[in-house]
């Protein structure tokens, strides 16, 4: 996961740079790194994510965050960062195991975040939480994923490439040896 968290802060660093965003690099900085740190207690005794739990990574991340008196601001950008923003609707039309409430990302540093874990995944392998197989996904990628939610999910997406565009995921496939698919 922490490889995971160090590359979303690297895309979030070259979108910012890209694009001379006035945003919170500090902000930016501590919420990459700590993003997905939901996912720990959620893996089963072997390190393996059970079926259907990686959803609630995000609210319970940021449970985790506020229990530590960690700034509001983190943990919003942990619970609001899945997907292109979980909506009320959606977790009742999908039956996801969340509270019916909406989890879509508001600031700046809220959607960068949300955006640039969407170009990098990541699946356990093996019984180590920390032995991560991961790849980057070129938005045309994610943007396919992001249909099989919908097209105003999808419409979403689109959204964020145009306003942040693409970073230069050859480069970062290349210095993490992963695959961009």
């Amino acid at each position: 996961m922490y490889e995971h968290c160090k590359i979303v802060d690297e895309l979030a660093r070259q979108l910012i740079a890209q694009h001379h965003l006035s945003l919170d690099k500090k902000l930016v900085h501590v919420a990459a790194l700590l993003h997905d740190i939901g996912y720990y207690p959620l893996l089963d005794e072997n390190g393996y994510e059970p079926e259907g739990v990686g959803i609630k990574h995000g609210i319970v991340g940021a449970e985790m965050l506020r229990t530590e008196g960690i700034d509001e601001v983190i943990c919003r950008i942990a619970e609001r960062h899945t997907g292109v923003g979980l909506t009320r609707e959606g977790i009742l039309k999908f039956k996801l195991p969340l509270p019916p409430r909406d989890f879509v990302p508001e600031t700046a540093e809220e959607w960068l975040i949300a955006y640039a874990d969407k170009l990098h995944s990541k699946a356990i392998l093996i019984n180590d939480p920390h032995d991560i197989l991961g790849w980057f996904n070129a938005p045309q990628t994610y943007l396919e994923h992001a249909r099989k939610f919908g097209e105003d999910n999808a419409g979403k997406f689109a959204q964020l490439i145009a306003k942040y565009g693409i970073p230069d995921l050859k480069e970062l496939a290349g210095k993490y040896g992963q695959p961009l698919k």
